[in-house]
């Protein structure tokens, strides 16, 4: 078993041929979790219609129980839809990236590596579930975890980590009964009220084949796209930074000049930027964001990319309205692992991108003539790790640890280390904006960012060979982003560590000052979990300044808060070797991520 769920009792699983939803009288006073199955591959020559679930969602939905759980399962695009018709229905709580065990192929587009699980609720507030643990995978060169864990061996489970919303240790295949996500939500939801499981599938009942006239220039019937102002900015061919209003300033770009668009707007989660209020009435930000949008693809060349990354229910609203003046081309899912805020930690963040009229074919990796280059846009295989030594290891025995990429993104990791940061709130790995504008364009192309912030996508396009357009509003950003060109055109690394604390924070955790450490935090950690075994429970501030040796000064300086003193009490510490159970289990998942 590649998961374990605490406190589970797991739910019975009813198999049912789906023929529409379910007439009232077949549902139960018991509060059941569903899940239907709906295509996962699509036919692109056609649209998906509006509409299709009509009236028979609704009067499914005001029957179940309050406590019931619904989820889908279905192609990222046809996920968009879902939840576009359903949101205002039944309450949406997550969208799960499930990798596929063998990616679907399509023309002007990344492979398809992943499916979509979506989780709604016919109840409010937070989505109850039992805590699950993932097994830890093993690096098949050097039999370590995936993931290094350095100093913090103490803080895990011996068994695995805790559960995120992308699934790669289980594979959705893409004929047959999706047997492993049935055992994970039997074990996920196996607890009160729930009894039973209800599988639907629908993948023969929907045929989403409604023919639909495709949209070859960017513009449709819907939206009438701006025009250029008269004030046109000259040679939109060389590159700049701009500082000012990004819709002003996308005015004066002609049309159809542009070959790559990315855009990493705020998110209107209350991040504090320098010129920015990241908290709108959430109609006027979507406003703005229509209008960004519909800009950005009036300047774009015909069968060029725009990617937009969000929050998946974010990327949801940005689709609604950029489907009707664009072509959907790709969902990307980056695993951008962040804070652990909940019983599921947040990890998908999703790259949609379209294109305007039929998508010209995206760059082949293998003819990259540099190497580093041709490395960083391709996959690291399932499993290996990032290791120096390994990497050492398997670079000298040439094992081959690279594959081409697909569109499920787990091997770039956030910037988590101060000293790679600069003073903006919200940083994009480098890693993460070469593979895009490698994968999208190619050497001399023309790429725009309209939030360009400290510069990550324009550096990374100026050393990839490519001309660029960063429009930034605030005068501190756009001044940091030109520093950095500067710096690299004297031959300097941009993203390399520079030594200083930036002010600016992406999280609202309290950053600590910098000091030296008397005794080490893990050695304090330790002490607070021999404290609780021998009180019975975790231990209070009262209780470590009458049984700690160390003064409770430590205790105060060196952790954020309570919860990290008494991170390492209860059934913590693992073993980064591999029982030989989990090696057999390593060899199964390795199967799993052939492409």
């Amino acid at each position: 078993m590649a998961h374990r769920s605490e406190d589970c009792k797991p739910l019975s699983i009813s198999m049912r041929k789906f023929e529409g939803f379910p007439k009232l009288s077949l549902i139960s006073s018991q509060p059941d979790v569903w899940l239907f199955h709906l295509p996962t591959e699509v036919d692109f020559d056609n649209k998906i219609p509006t509409g299709f679930f009509e009236q028979d969602f609704v009067r499914f939905q005001e029957k179940l129980p309050e406590e019931s759980v619904v989820c889908f399962l279905t192609h990222p695009h046809i996920a968009c839809y879902v939840i576009e018709e359903l949101q205002n229905i039944i309450n949406f709580k997550l969208w799960i990236a499930v990798k596929r065990k063998q990616a679907i192929l399509r023309q002007g587009a990344l492979p398809d590596d992943h499916v979509a699980l979506l989780i709604f609720t016919n109840y409010k507030g937070s989505l109850q579930h039992n805590k699950t643990q993932i097994a830890y995978t093993y690096c098949p060169a050097c039999d370590k975890t995936t993931k290094d864990y350095g100093g913090k061996k103490h803080l895990y489970s011996p068994y695995g980590t805790l559960m995120s919303d992308i699934w790669r240790d289980i594979s959705y295949e893409n004929d047959g009964e999706p047997k492993a996500i049935l055992n994970r939500l039997k074990d996920l939801f196996g607890l009160e009220p729930h009894k039973q499981l209800v599988y639907c599938d629908g993948r023969d009942f929907f045929e989403f084949s409604t023919k639909e006239k495709r949209c070859t220039t960017g513009t449709a019937v819907q939206v009438k796209l701006p025009h250029s102002s008269d004030d046109v900015l000259n040679d939109p061919g060389e590159s700049r930074l701009l500082n000012g209003d990004c819709i002003d300033i996308l005015k004066t770009i002609p049309e159809n000049s542009v070959d790559f668009i990315f855009a990493d707007p705020p998110y209107n989660i209350k991040k504090k930027y320098d010129s920015w209020d990241d908290a709108q009435d959430i109609t006027d930000y979507f406003s703005w964001c229509d209008q960004w949008i519909a800009e950005s693809t009036r300047i774009l060349k015909p069968g060029r990319t725009f990617a937009m990354i969000n929050i998946p229910l974010w990327v949801v609203r940005h689709f609604s309205f950029a489907k009707r003046i664009l072509d959907y081309q790709d969902w990307i899912v980056w695993e951008g692992l962040s804070l652990p805020l909940r019983k599921i930690m947040p990890a998908h963040y999703g790259i949609i991108c379209f294109s305007k009229g039929k998508p010209i074919d995206i760059a082949n990796h293998e003819e990259e003539p540099d190497w580093e280059i041709f490395q960083e846009s391709m996959s690291l295989k399932p499993w290996y790790c990032v290791r120096s030594a390994c990497i050492k290891k398997r670079n000298a025995i040439k094992i081959t640890d690279r594959q081409p990429i697909g569109n499920l993104w787990w091997d770039i990791h956030r910037l988590k280390h101060n000293s790679k940061r600069v003073d903006h709130p919200c940083q994009l790995p480098p890693a993460l904006m070469k593979r895009l504008i490698h994968t999208f364009t190619r050497e001399g192309d023309l790429v725009l960012d309209p939030f360009n912030g400290a510069g990550t996508t324009t550096l990374t396009s100026e050393m990839l060979g490519r001309k660029f357009i960063g429009i930034e509003l605030s005068a501190t950003y756009h001044a940091i982003a030109n520093e950095r060109h500067q710096d690299l055109r004297k031959g300097k690394d941009p993203f390399a560590k520079n030594g200083t604390t930036p002010k600016a924070k992406n999280s609202r955790v309290a950053r600590l000052q910098k000091q030296k450490y008397e005794v080490p935090k893990k050695t304090l950690q330790l002490e607070v979990k021999e404290i609780a075994v021998r009180l019975g429970r975790r231990p209070d501030r009262e209780d470590i300044v009458k049984f700690s040796k160390y003064p409770i000064r430590y205790f105060d300086e060196y952790f954020i808060d309570w919860g990290e003193v008494c991170s390492a009490v209860g059934d913590k510490g693992m073993n980064e070797i591999p029982s030989p159970s989990s090696s057999n289990a390593r060899q199964t998942e390795l199967s799993f991520g052939a492409v």
